[in-house]
């Protein structure tokens, strides 16, 4: 069994599709353009355990928005500050210690007012379907009002 992250990308018409971690990389690099529609490439990182293709198990659903220039390219200066965001949120913390340092907790908190966003209903059908119908045993995630309830 393999631990993997599948990405999905909101289209122009506003649906969910999977794309390949490649084309991600290379917006990422700036050479490519994802759909933008809202301003921002909207996207959805799972983090999942998978035999044989067949998803065994998901572990995370991230709902994360990343700022564009005015080319549609993934704007360099934000992917920094959002890079240094993830690091910093989940730096090691000694949960023994007398005094906790508030950086990952206020870094955490950043990520999701600043490169989080909330998916429709239609959104989480998108990602439940495509993660159901991969599974070993459906369904691996429920779907509800508000998010992907993992199984």
């Amino acid at each position: 069994m393999a631990v993997t992250t599948w990405y999905f990308i909101e289209d122009d018409q506003g649906r969910v599709q999977r794309t390949p971690v490649t084309e991600l990389d290379r917006f990422f690099d700036g050479d490519e353009v994802l759909p933008h529609a809202s301003g921002a490439v909207r996207a959805c990182e799972v983090t999942l355990s998978v035999r044989g293709r067949r998803v065994q198990s998901v572990h995370r659903v991230l709902w994360l928005r990343f700022a564009v220039d005015g080319d549609g390219r993934c704007d360099l200066d934000a992917r920094a500050a959002y890079a240094h965001l993830a690091v910093v949120h989940t730096a090691l913390v000694d949960q023994e210690a007398d005094v906790v340092p508030l950086g990952p907790a206020i870094a955490g908190e950043r990520l999701r007012q600043e490169h989080a966003w909330q998916p429709t209903a239609a959104h989480l059908a998108d990602v439940g379907r495509v993660l159901n119908s991969a599974a070993v045993r459906a369904p691996v995630v429920a779907i509800d009002a508000t998010d992907l309830r993992i199984l």
